[in-house]
């Protein structure tokens, strides 16, 4: 085929790849471990499993309403100078229920309340999701976790997320993992 007859390739949705760099280059500047470091932050990691009910208005997966799947979350947070602030994020694996297997991600702020052997937070978080089609959109969790060791903490987690771009999606989860808990203060 002639060049001259081929159309021009754009990007489908330039405003979402402009707003995720912004918010990766935020979540870097924030959150790598060499700034925590210099400054004294707290860094928790964590690894969790769960599930969740997903539920779809798109005609092509009209049969995934209200259907489960199981979820594996890895992911951490960093402080921010801003007390209870961090940066917080996690990749994600989502497999089972008529979706089969999706790859996703989350990036946001978390505030959290207390730093004690009991702790709560309020995620609010840009999310993504990669799988049978691509989905983009807020995510909200509440989440507490109880530290039973001196760096180490269990952890639950009830998340909300939509999804926009190829049509509307919701996912509520529930998450249960191990947390290390890390001060760069010495």
């Amino acid at each position: 085929m002639d060049d001259r007859h081929r159309a021009p390739v754009r990007s489908p949705r330039p405003g979402i790849t402009r707003a995720l760099a912004l918010v990766a280059v935020w979540g870097l500047a924030l959150g790598t471990p060499e700034t925590a470091l210099a400054q004294g932050l707290d860094v928790d990691l964590f690894a969790g499993l769960g599930g969740g009910m997903l539920s779809s208005t798109d005609e092509a997966v009209a049969g995934s309403r209200g259907s489960g799947r199981a979820l594996l979350e890895l992911g951490g947070a960093v402080s921010t100078p801003v007390p209870g602030l961090a940066v917080a994020g996690a990749a994600a694996l989502g497999f089972g229920g008529v979706r089969g297997l999706e790859t996703g991600g989350w990036l946001g702020v978390r505030s959290t309340f207390g730093r004690d052997a009991i702790a709560t937070w309020v995620d609010l978080d840009a999310a993504f999701r990669i799988g049978p089609r691509f989905d983009l959109g807020p995510r909200f969790a509440f989440g507490a976790r109880w530290e039973f060791l001196p760096a180490l903490a269990a952890y639950g987690a009830l998340s909300g997320q939509l999804g926009f771009v190829n049509g509307l999606r919701g996912d509520l989860g529930l998450t249960f993992g191990i947390m290390g808990l890390f001060s760069t203060d010495g």
